[in-house]
Parts: C-alpha cells; sequence; structure tokens
C-alpha cells in the first residue's frame, strides 16, 4: 500500500482542489485500511496499519477543518466587498 498520509503542517501552498483531492484519497485508504488491519498476521504489522489509519484520520480532520476555515474566509471576503 503507497504511503498515503500527509504532512499538512502548510496548507499555504495547497490550492482548494488539492486539498479536496487529497481528503478523497485520504478517505479511499481510510476504507481499505480496516481490511488490512484484520488480514494482519503479525503484531507489527498490525501496529503498523493501526497507525497509518489513525494518522489518515487525523490528516482528514485536520485538512476538513482548513476547507471549512477557508470557506469561512472567502464568505468574510465577499460580504466585505459587497459593502
Amino acid at each position: 500500500m503507497q504511503d498515503i498520509c500527509y504532512n499538512f503542517n502548510n496548507f499555504d501552498e495547497l490550492t482548494d482542489k488539492d486539498l479536496r483531492d487529497r481528503i478523497r484519497n485520504l478517505n479511499v485508504h481510510i476504507e481499505a485500511l480496516p481490511a488490512i488491519i484484520g488480514r494482519s498476521t503479525t503484531p507489527k504489522v498490525h501496529t503498523y496499519f493501526s497507525e497509518k489509519l489513525k494518522q489518515c484520520k487525523a490528516d482528514v480532520s485536520a485538512a476538513e477543518k482548513e476547507i471549512q476555515e477557508r470557506w469561512q474566509r472567502s464568505k468574510m471576503l465577499r460580504v466585505v466587498s459587497q459593502s
């Protein structure tokens, strides 16, 4: 499985489309990881993929929060520009 979890420390360089694409990719992995974890045969592999699942969920949460903040900022800018 490709290492898809992203470092979301700096959202400034990501466009809205890039951010949505990454969220979509992370959600695909979040759906797949429980099956992989269920088939894990060693504790080390189980732990590795469990940590990947936690990281992907945290990344999605951070990205969704950023999308909401961008939406709020653009909404505020529209209100200000209409004044």
